[in-house]
């Protein structure tokens, strides 16, 4: 619907704070907070703040549905505990978690154009002769449009070229997209990642939970396999990209569009490039930068009685949070 695209910014602050201001919500794997975030950045650095965020946004009833209904995940809300939740749809934090196959099947819309693929354990069973003893027919059905899952593909290559998959080395062949997660207590380790031709997904873990050794164990086995079979099969090197999806500029403190302020930031420009559909493209002009004159001398914003000598340039000033300082727990 056109609610967030490549450039939108959320604050990646805590959501919760005590009253005591001691236990925050959500932790970060890092256990740093850095402001005003894209989604671009948060998904490739898999920042949990901007995941419960984006999930404010879309909302927990529609999200639910949406993963249950279009993604089919096996989600509940019943007796047996409910998935409709905050923790388990923006933090993976299930009541009953979910299988590898199950999984690996939600991305298919990502890697295949927004159709989704059924699961199925064989294409089709031969006897010795070649006659056909069995088979079962791929059934697709499409759940995003061709523009929104390159997009997000893009967004997934970004994981796997600077963010929490950069060990993987199959993305000096071809292009490689994908996405880590951990459990908190570090007892479950994913990557489900693809290429353009080929989609994989890869779980450790034990059967009685205990922490994982290895933060690349996962993406150096999805490594490994997917380098063997693109060497054998060979195939397309780049992902699809549809005419209405297109690279444009954009304020990464904004995600709107570059204005003379967002340039003269005392830290640099702030121009990023990302991914839109063109229906979707940041159209109005940057509204956290603003000119002001800079005192060269002192420093700080000048002031009218700044002598001229001290060097007076305009340098932008910067809104920064968009932090809800009510959300207190009680």
């Amino acid at each position: 619907d056109g609610i967030i695209h490549w450039g939108s910014v959320y604050d990646d602050v805590p959501v919760r704070i005590s009253e005591d201001g001691k236990s925050l919500w959500p932790r970060n794997a890092n256990g740093v907070y850095r402001g005003l975030t894209t989604v671009s950045y948060a998904v490739a650095h898999s920042t949990n703040t901007v995941a419960v965020r984006v999930l404010e946004e879309l909302g927990l009833e529609r999200s639910f549905s949406t993963v249950r209904e279009k993604f089919h995940l096996p989600l509940i809300a019943d007796s047996r505990g409910n998935d409709c939740d905050y923790a388990a749809l923006a933090l993976g934090q299930l009541n009953l978690g979910v299988t590898l196959r199950d999984m690996t099947a939600a991305y298919t819309p990502f890697a295949d154009g927004g159709l989704y693929h059924t699961w199925r354990s064989y294409f089709r069973v031969l006897d010795a002769e070649g006659n056909l003893l069995l088979s079962k027919p791929d059934r697709t059905e499409r759940v995003l449009s061709p523009g929104n899952a390159a997009i997000m593909t893009k967004l997934l290559e970004g994981c796997v070229k600077e963010g929490t998959a950069s060990s993987i080395t199959l993305r000096g062949l071809v292009e490689c997209a994908g996405k880590t997660g951990t459990t908190a207590n570090e007892g479950d380790r994913w990557f489900i990642g693809y290429t353009p031709e080929l989609l994989c997904g890869v779980w450790c873990g034990y059967e009685y939970p205990e922490p994982i050794k290895g933060r690349t164990l996962c993406t150096g086995i999805w490594n490994d396999v997917m380098t063997l079979l693109t060497q054998k099969r060979g195939g397309k090197e780049q992902f699809s990209i549809p005419d209405d999806v297109i690279r444009r500029s954009f304020c990464q403190d904004s995600g709107e569009r570059m204005s003379n302020a967002c340039l003269l930031d005392p830290r640099g420009s702030r121009e990023a490039v990302g991914w839109f559909l063109r229906s979707n493209l940041p159209l109005s002009s940057c509204h956290r930068h603003v000119l002001c004159p800079y005192d060269g001398q002192n420093g700080g914003v000048a002031h009218e009685g700044t002598p001229e000598e001290n060097g007076i340039t305009n340098y932008s000033t910067f809104s920064g949070t968009t932090m809800d300082t009510n959300k207190i727990w009680e």
